[in-house]
């Protein structure tokens, strides 16, 4: 390592300390950046050690980046979607210390992972009152649902969401380059989203135990249109 590098790397070590309380070193040659989001979320608190380690020739190159889950949980996609957006902020700050835009980038990229959490939530109840007025709306009908027609129902709902959810995997796979699906590959042979749903088939196991079994008639609550037996069907 060159003097001017060396040099470089004392002096913004200096000023993440001024800024930095919680500034910690694993080696000489490591920082580490104790991370939340831009506002943290008392009810979802997410909180993640940023690992910087210096590389030869930084900053004219990336360093390497680690991202650490210290309080709440990060999915692997999450954390490789992140460290993404961080080589991306690092790439247009090549040439300059960036450790400190790096700190920024992440604050903003967890707030994005609580806001899109928060969003799926509000999505899922919109989903359940949907489900729940078709319901109703077909108890008023008076279609009778038996326990048989239940099942077949309750495994094709979680067929459908954990294809939906393979599909998805998939996309983000094809969405990496060659370079990023080896590096993929080499951290543990990842599963693609279609072998995902696959080996997810053998979870998908009706519960009939919810179910009375003395009852004569079933009201079902998420039932989509047009799985809905007829009339005839159940009566029969």
């Amino acid at each position: 390592m060159s003097d001017q590098y060396l040099e470089q790397r004392k002096e913004e070590i200096e000023v993440l300390q001024s800024i930095f309380e919680d500034l910690s070193f694993e080696s000489d040659e490591q920082v580490i950046l104790r991370t939340e989001p831009e506002e943290p979320s008392p009810s979802n608190p997410l909180t993640v050690n940023l690992k910087i380690k210096y590389t030869e020739k930084y900053p004219d190159e990336l360093p390497d980046i680690e991202i650490e889950p210290v309080e709440g949980e990060l999915s692997e996609l999450e954390v490789e979607s992140t460290i993404e957006k961080l080589k991306e902020a690092g790439r247009e700050s090549l040439g300059m210390a960036m450790i400190f835009t790096l700190s920024l980038a992440l604050q903003q990229e967890l707030a994005r992972i609580l806001s899109d959490r928060a969003a799926e939530v509000v999505r899922l109840e919109k989903e359940e009152i949907k489900q729940a007025e078709e319901a109703e709306a077909a108890r008023k009908k008076g279609t009778p649902i038996n326990k048989e027609t239940f099942s077949i129902w309750r495994a094709k709902f979680h067929e459908q969401n954990q294809l939906k959810k393979a599909k998805e995997e998939e996309e983000r796979y094809k969405s990496l380059t060659p370079k990023e699906r080896e590096e993929r590959k080499k951290s543990g042979n990842k599963l693609t989203g279609r072998q995902l749903f696959e080996s997810n088939q053998a979870l998908i196991t009706p519960d009939n135990s919810l179910i009375d079994a003395d009852a004569e008639e079933f009201d079902l609550s998420q039932f989509p249109k047009e799985d809905e037996p007829s009339t005839a069907e159940t009566e029969g």
